[in-house]
């Protein structure tokens, strides 16, 4: 399977985001967040026409993964915590029309997800956690 080229650009700025964290305004990426924005960038970058995803420390704390393509949006939060203290990563998908629709997803789903926010940007396709709020 041929995977998106902009897949080792991406992985390598997740990797260092430690180191600019700092420079966003951000608190740093704990371990576990980046280890998941990795396992996310790489379900992601299955999909190789895709557009290249951009990767910033997130605010919540985190790593943030955003792709766009034409008015949609998919962002990927990878958090250091979620409510139950644990690294958590949350899927949002945006048609820029209405509310985002979000849904957290469990490591082992990364690949349904990422399937799903492909197939939104690439063809419109509706996700299933549509309507979803939270």
């Amino acid at each position: 399977m041929t995977r998106a080229p902009w897949e080792s650009d991406a992985l390598a700025t997740v990797a260092a985001l430690h180191a600019t964290a700092e420079e966003h305004g951000c608190p740093d990426p704990s371990p576990e967040a980046v280890a998941l924005a990795e396992r996310v960038v790489r379900a992601l970058a299955a999909h190789r026409y895709l557009p290249e995803p951009h990767i910033t420390p997130g605010a919540d704390p985190g790593v943030g993964i955003t792709v766009r393509r034409g008015g949609l949006t998919v962002y990927v939060e990878a958090h250091n915590e979620g409510d139950d203290g644990a690294a958590c990563v949350v899927f949002c998908v945006s048609d820029g029309k209405g509310w985002p629709a979000a849904t957290e997803v469990e490591p082992d789903g990364f690949a349904d997800a990422a399937d799903a926010s492909a197939r939104f940007l690439l063809e419109g396709t509706p996700v299933p956690w549509k309507g979803a709020t939270e």
